[in-house]
């Protein structure tokens, strides 16, 4: 409750003009990183979510998840092509080979941290359904 309201007093403020807005990670003075990657990381992320409605070839907008077809009679018909959202399924089965319950993270810098860490990864070994956010909330 607290974390809407105080996003909403940020948005008004930023809208005023009187804080700092931040719109694009390229807006960053710190991320030098070009237009293009950050084009083809929206594609990406259209497609983990699903949909897609077109992609960008050079000057060339083609059409992806939207379809259109012609029906023998010669009528014209749009239809919403169906998506198994591969990209997600991708990116969870590379999580779960990457962080499994034999992952280690090491921070040599600050003791707490790591404990933080080891309380973290102990109690999502012992609870499995468990996950990450529900955990770094706690």
């Amino acid at each position: 409750m607290f974390r809407t309201i105080l996003a909403k007093i940020k948005g008004v403020l930023a809208k005023m003009g009187l804080i700092k807005q931040i719109n694009n990670v390229s807006q960053l003075a710190a991320v030098q990183e070009s237009e293009a990657q950050y084009s083809r990381i929206e594609v990406w992320k259209s497609l983990y979510h699903g949909y897609l409605p077109f992609y960008q070839e050079g000057d060339v907008r083609i059409p992806f998840h939207d379809t259109k077809w012609t029906d023998a009679a010669g009528n014209e018909h749009k239809r919403r092509r169906a998506s198994m959202k591969m990209p997600k399924v991708i990116a969870e089965e590379m999580a779960s080979l990457v962080f499994n319950e034999k992952c280690v993270i090491n921070i040599s810098s600050d003791q707490e941290i790591q404990e933080l860490i080891d309380d973290i990864f102990k109690s999502l070994c012992q609870n499995k359904k468990l996950p990450l956010n529900e955990a770094l909330e706690n």
